[in-house]
Order: structure tokens, then C-alpha cells, then sequence
């Protein structure tokens, strides 16, 4: 059985939680834009607000640099990548409608943290 959507956002922000605090803020560098964010599109997605690929591709240390090389010892760049971003609420495992609940869910929690509800 596969993990809800729920799920795996909320696996998504322990990762984020613990490798980048404070990513939900809606202040600093690359703070996570509401109105621009779309799971569907990887510039619009949490990954892609809190660190833009030009980013990963001009400093392999970025914050998420070095978790990128454990997730991918061992397989196939992509595939592994893609698998662990399935998991953690960061990529959809099927089409379109898919990255619509991820994008409802990952806002629904920003929110909630903004507003203080949450952390």
C-alpha cells in the first residue's frame, strides 16, 4: 500500500525540519512563495524556492548537497532521486493530479506554520 499524500509531505517537512529549519518562513533568502508554489514545476516547488537548481548546479555544498549524494550512493542518479522525492511529498508518483494534492497539502502546512498553529 502506497503512503498517503499526507504522508509523505509530512515526511518531506521532518527532512526539511532537520536539514533546513525555518524553510516554511515567509521571510529571508529563498523564502517559499504561496503564490508561486506548484509541486508540477521544479523552479515553483519547495526544493526548488529553497534551493534553485543554479544554485546545485554552481555549489555541490548547498544544504541539500551533501544529503543528494547519500540518497544517490549506490543507484541510478535519477532514479533513486526520484524515489526518495516520491517518499518525502516532493514529486508525484503519477500525473498531473497528483502534484495538485501535493501542492494543496504542502501550502496547507505552510500556512498552519505561518499562522503559528504549528512548531
Amino acid at each position: 500500500m502506497t503512503a498517503s499524500v499526507a504522508d509523505r509531505v509530512a515526511a518531506g517537512v521532518l527532512y526539511l525540519d532537520e536539514h533546513d529549519p525555518n524553510w516554511w518562513r515567509d521571510s529571508g533568502p529563498n523564502a517559499i512563495s504561496l503564490s508561486r508554489l506548484d509541486l508540477a514545476d521544479a523552479s515553483c516547488c519547495v526544493l526548488g524556492q529553497r534551493c534553485p537548481v543554479d544554485r546545485w548546479l554552481r555549489d555541490g555544498t548547498t544544504k541539500f548537497g551533501a544529503q543528494l549524494r547519500y540518497i544517490t550512493r549506490g543507484k541510478g542518479v535519477w532514479s533513486a532521486l526520484t524515489e526518495w522525492a516520491i517518499t518525502h511529498g516532493f514529486m508525484a508518483s503519477g500525473q498531473k493530479p497528483g502534484y495538485y494534492e501535493l501542492t494543496a497539502e504542502w501550502k496547507r502546512i505552510i500556512k498552519a506554520r505561518r499562522k503559528g498553529e504549528s512548531r
